[in-house]
């Protein structure tokens, strides 16, 4: 290939590089076979085309084939050895594959030219931590967070987690309130931090989530909540409010209408309720 076709080239496809761009581009357009027919009648017309072949390669991995993934990129690389930076999506469909040494390997080298790439960082993020190493997966998390403008709640619960199998439990949550400070009171981080506080003790801090969470229920949600209350006060020890807790469900359930009151869920919260207030009270 001469030099000249080479940088034509290499800024035809800079856009597709990126996993984020040409790719999620093009997914959500139809089903993966009307995306597949679609690039293939254009790989027909242009069958080098690096941008065309690197998004098919993309669309099997999200087709979940990650072996014919690979395959399509040491084809890429066959035919245009360094016109597009494949190593991302090699490093995700070796990741598929469960090989996560190499997967690594990968993403390494796509990392040292393109630093701080976000969806590269979080990608090795998930390898380390299947390779055992928790405190680097939450660094490489931590990092991708910071490089993207509007991060989704699951990286925040990822990190969470990474920080957790390192041993760093009050790290994790302030990692889940730094994502609600960003991103809102998300449901899924608001429970994992309730986890994490009675894990670690700290039983008024989650009382005082579950109550701002319970505050902010419908009314066929609060039941729900108010268990959950009672639950964490009887495990912390703290048995006369725990069942003062107890007994406040009991009652709030008594003022819902009689279907909602007959429902499973509010029929278990009853049975609860009604099991724990059976104890005497110490």
């Amino acid at each position: 290939m001469c030099l000249s076709l080479r940088c034509d080239l290499r800024r035809t496809v800079f856009a597709v590089i990126y996993l984020c761009g040409s790719f999620a581009a093009s997914h959500g357009h139809g089903t993966f076979h009307e995306r597949f027919e679609e690039l293939s009648a254009a790989l027909r017309e242009k069958p080098d085309d690096p941008g065309l072949l690197y998004r098919l390669a993309a669309e099997y991995l999200e087709h979940g084939d990650w072996t014919t993934t690979l395959g399509q990129l040491a084809h890429l690389d066959r035919i245009a050895p360094g016109v597009v930076a494949t190593d991302l999506l090699r490093g995700r469909a070796l990741a598929a594959g469960g090989k996560f040494a190499e997967a690594k390997a990968a993403l390494d080298a796509y990392l040292v030219k393109q630093p701080g790439h976000a969806v590269a960082l979080g990608a090795r993020a998930e390898v380390l931590s299947e390779l055992g190493q928790p405190q680097q997966a939450a660094v490489d998390m931590a990092a991708s967070i910071a490089a993207t403008p509007r991060p989704e709640p699951d990286v925040y619960f990822a990190l969470a987690n990474y920080l957790v199998a390192a041993g760093q439990n009050a790290d994790a949550i302030r990692a889940l309130d730094d994502g609600m400070a960003r991103l809102g009171p998300i449901s899924s981080l608001i429970d994992r931090a309730i986890e994490l506080e009675v894990q670690l003790g700290r039983s008024d801090a989650a009382v005082a989530r579950i109550d701002a969470r319970m505050n902010a229920a419908l009314p066929l949600q609060r039941p729900m909540f108010m268990a959950l209350r009672a639950s964490v006060l009887a495990r912390s020890e703290r048995a006369s409010e725990a069942r003062a807790a107890w007994q406040a469900l009991r009652e709030y359930l008594a003022t819902l209408p009689p279907l909602d009151r007959a429902s499973h869920s509010m029929l278990r919260l009853a049975e609860q309720a009604n099991q724990a207030l059976a104890t005497p009270a110490p």
